[in-house]
C-alpha cells in the first residue's frame, strides 16, 4: 500500500473516530496528533491516529455503540476484520478479530455488519453493544463474485431499502487508453 494511501486511509479512520466521539456523550474533547497524523489539513482542523494495526487497512465501519471494526487487505494472524475500543484519550485498542478472508468492503447498517471478500459478501449478526453474536458464524448473501488480475476488490453499500450493493470492476483495464 502507498504511504498516502496509508494515511489518507488512518485520516478517514481519524475523522469517522472524531465524529463518533463528538457524538457520544461525553465532554472530553481528544487533542490532535502534534502532526496531524502526517497529513496536511486546512486551518482549524485536526487528526489523530487512532491506532496502528499493523495490517494494511482498506475499510473502516463503525456502529452506533462506538465499536470500530477495520477491514484488512489480506488477513494478518487469521483474521481479515479487527474490533477496536475506544479508550478515553481518543486512541483505540484492538480487543479482538475475525474472518479469515482479507478485502474491501465493510458497512453497518440495521443491526449487522456487512462485510466482502474478493468473491463473496456476508454478514454478521450485532447485539445491543454493536458486537458481533457469533465472529464463527457469518451469513453468506453473495458468493462467487469474479475476481480478474485488477479490480478483484469488493465494495459494499446499502441503501435505505436494505438493497445491497456490490462494486464488480473491469476484470481488466481493456478499455483503458493510457495510466
Amino acid at each position: 500500500m502507498r504511504p498516502t494511501y496509508s494515511r489518507l486511509l488512518l485520516g478517514a479512520a481519524a475523522l469517522a473516530s472524531s465524529a463518533a466521539l463528538y457524538a457520544s456523550q461525553s465532554s472530553v474533547r481528544v487533542a490532535p496528533d502534534p502532526n496531524n497524523a502526517g497529513l496536511k489539513l486546512p486551518a482549524g482542523f485536526g487528526a489523530l491516529t487512532v491506532a496502528e494495526t499493523g495490517g494494511k487497512a482498506r475499510h473502516i465501519a463503525i456502529t452506533p455503540q462506538g465499536v470500530i471494526y477495520v477491514k484488512l487487505n489480506k488477513v494478518k494472524d487469521g483474521k481479515g476484520i479487527l474490533v477496536l475500543h475506544s479508550q478515553a484519550n481518543g486512541k483505540a485498542a484492538v480487543t479482538s478479530g475475525f474472518g479469515d478472508y482479507g478485502g474491501t468492503g465493510m458497512y453497518v447498517k440495521s443491526g449487522y455488519l456487512y462485510a466482502s471478500s474478493d468473491h463473496d459478501v456476508y454478514r454478521y449478526k450485532l447485539d445491543d453493544r454493536g458486537e458481533v453474536v457469533d465472529p464463527a458464524k457469518a451469513e453468506l448473501l453473495v458468493r462467487g463474485l469474479k475476481v480478474g488480475s485488477q479490480h478483484e476488490s469488493k465494495s459494499i453499500v446499502l441503501d435505505d431499502a436494505n438493497n445491497l450493493y456490490v462494486n464488480v470492476g473491469a476484470y481488466a483495464n481493456a478499455c483503458q487508453e493510457q495510466d
